[in-house]
């Protein structure tokens, strides 16, 4: 009763996910418990949980900070890590599918090459082979 409050559980058919969150909020009760025997501080639950999970960021959190508009290697590291995957370029103002894109991995290396493909995730146009993978696993293409 005490933590309905501050519930974890979303709606979820497994069962065992509803479980796992039951038992984080009885964690997170019997930590707060401790924390007011051992500190005598009078704090909400609710001010206790944000602050718990501040803290849980603060210490775990890694900085993935993305800007928009194409990324070069400089500017955006992480090309070379995660999951990427080839998406047919579509012109946002036009609406229109299979529009073209400059190569970025072409262009620096002095060829005008277009092509139909872009990654989403780094925002840049690459043709599909080699220079999809060579933009993604080299950090000077």
């Amino acid at each position: 009763m005490v933590i309905s409050s501050i519930k974890s559980i979303r709606k979820s058919v497994k069962w065992y996910k509803k479980y796992f969150f039951h038992l984080l909020d009885i964690a997170v009760w019997n930590s707060y418990s401790l924390y007011k025997y051992k500190t005598g501080k009078e704090i909400s639950i609710a001010t206790f949980h944000l602050e718990l999970i501040r803290q849980i960021l603060r210490k775990y959190h890694k900085n993935d900070v993305r800007q928009s508009g194409p990324k070069s290697a400089d500017k955006y590291p992480l090309r070379l890590t995660g999951r990427h995957f080839p998406a047919i370029y579509t012109n946002e103002k036009t609406k229109r599918k299979c529009a073209l894109r400059k190569c970025i991995v072409c262009t620096k290396n002095g060829v005008q090459r277009q092509s139909h493909y872009q990654c989403k995730t780094c925002d840049v146009g690459l043709c599909v082979y080699p220079c999809f993978q060579t933009y993604h696993t080299k950090l000077h293409y």
